[in-house]
């Protein structure tokens, strides 16, 4: 039995090789999911109670930079929660192609699959993985940019809010 896997093991030496590869690349993505996301939805909430106090109870005339302000924060808010959600899909879809590729390592280890057969499936893999390394990255720096806009912006409306 040690004597068929090794042999196994040794017929797919190329394919466990790149394999590996994309193992590497989705275990280093893992860096992408180093965010606190509990702050990014406390920060959703707190510009959503934020405007809903201006909306319901400034009553002075708004000026034009207190108006953009306030555009920009509803922008914000719309940022943190598109993005949060897709670092949650993206989470998922980590653990499910860390899953696959560890299914598709069994299956050939075991000579359940052709060369033939692993080639499609790793190139369906390879596909899927680039998007989530462009997707999950792509969400970090989102969410991190947004930041200085978010802290200047709650800088200028606290005292504003104070007072109403």
């Amino acid at each position: 039995m040690i004597g068929i896997l090794f042999s196994s093991c040794q017929n797919y030496k190329e394919e466990l090789k790149h394999l590996g590869e994309l193992q590497t690349r989705l275990e280093a993505n893992r860096s992408n999911f180093d965010l606190d996301i509990p702050l990014f939805k406390t920060r959703t909430v707190y510009v959503q109670n934020t405007l809903r106090s201006f909306t319901n109870d400034y009553k002075d005339t708004m000026s034009i930079e207190l108006g953009n302000a306030l555009s920009r924060y509803k922008a914000i808010k719309k940022i943190y929660d598109r993005h949060t959600s897709n670092y949650e899909q993206n989470q998922k879809e980590q653990a499910d192609l860390e899953k696959q590729l560890n299914d598709l390592e069994a299956d050939l280890n075991s000579g359940k699959l052709s060369r033939e057969e692993f080639k499609a499936y790793y190139n369906i893999e390879k596909i899927d993985i680039e998007a989530l390394i462009k997707s999950s990255s792509a969400t970090r720096k989102i969410l991190y940019e947004v930041e200085p806009d978010y802290m200047r912006i709650t800088k200028e409306l606290n005292p504003i809010l104070e007072t109403i």
